[in-house]
Order: C-alpha cells, then sequence, then structure tokens
C-alpha cells in the first residue's frame, strides 16, 4: 500500500507528533510513504518513516533542492517534478490533472504550478491520504489541492484536523 503523508506548514505540534509517529507506523507494517517535503506536516511524516525504514520513503520535490536545509530526505528516493514540456506522456497527464484541480490556475507562476503537479505526483499512486487541513481552509494551498484530487479519485482521505479522522486513525490498519 502506498499512503501520502500531507498537510499543512501550520500543523499543531501534537499533529506534528502524531504524524511523525504514523509516518514510522506506515512503514514498519511494510507500506510506502509519499510525501512533499513542505515544512510542516509532510516532513513530520518523513521524519518517523526515515527513522524505520528511509527506502520506504518517496519524497516528491518540484525542484531539486526544495526544503533540502531540513534534512528530512535521502537522496535516493528523490523524484523530481519534471518540466510541462517533457515527452513522457505520463508527466504531461499530471500537469493536467494539476490544472483541472487547481481553482485559479493561470494565476499561479512556474514555481507553484510545480508544486500542484508534485500534489498530484504524491496523491495519485495513493490508496490512502493521512492529512491535516487547517479548519476553514480546506480549499487553499497544496494541501487542500491534493485532497481535491483524491476525493475526486475515490482514495480514501483521513484528515487529522477532524474528530472523524482522528477517530479513523486510531482505528485504522495499516
Amino acid at each position: 500500500m502506498i499512503v501520502a503523508g500531507i498537510g499543512s506548514r501550520e500543523t499543531p505540534p501534537d499533529i506534528l507528533a502524531l504524524m511523525e509517529t504514523l509516518g514510522g507506523e506506515i512503514v514498519r507494517r511494510g507500506h510506502r510513504l509519499h510525501s512533499g517535503n513542505a515544512v510542516g506536516a509532510d516532513q513530520a511524516f518523513q521524519r518517523g518513516a526515515n527513522a524505520v525504514a528511509p527506502e520506504r520513503v518517496h519524497v516528491f520535490l518540484p525542484w531539486a533542492g526544495y526544503n533540502r536545509e531540513h534534512g528530512t530526505i535521502h537522496t535516493e528516493n528523490v523524484v523530481h517534478v519534471c518540466p510541462k514540456w517533457s515527452t513522457d506522456e505520463s508527466v504531461r497527464r499530471m500537469w493536467v490533472l494539476a490544472e483541472k484541480y487547481h481553482g485559479n490556475w493561470p494565476a499561479l507562476g512556474q514555481g507553484a504550478r510545480k508544486m500542484m503537479v508534485r500534489n498530484i505526483q504524491i496523491v495519485l499512486p495513493s490508496s490512502l491520504v493521512i492529512c491535516y487541513q487547517n479548519p476553514g481552509k480546506s480549499w487553499g494551498g497544496g494541501t487542500g489541492h491534493g485532497v481535491r484530487c483524491a476525493r475526486d479519485r475515490s482514495i480514501k482521505v483521513i484528515d487529522l484536523a477532524t474528530e472523524e479522522g482522528m477517530r479513523r486513525v486510531q482505528d485504522l490498519s495499516l
């Protein structure tokens, strides 16, 4: 199973600690973790998973060196977002889907677009997304973008910002 671990840069400390524990448990049980090295939730999932089985952690970066200074990446597991003009059909498809799930694609610069493509690459092969979305901001940012894609593709989403999400993660058999 592939589990996407994503979330807000503004995730509360107690949820970050839970995400770190979950990251370790995901890979301990033989699953893979996909994340994007964003400060906050992504890096918490990665820290926990890297402490147990770094070979099971796949980090998707919008460009080389993205948040490198935070030290949660094992370089052998990094996947870079490829340019839109790639001849690889699967890469071009990611760009189309990123635009589809964003509410205002024309307003985004190239860097922000690459981050949105990265979100699609994290989420699409997953069978479960565990995240934290700031209450009231579910349509905002990269987390909301990834969650819209997941829900549209019938990928299970557990949002740790909700009581239901906290109950579901406690009952989770990864």
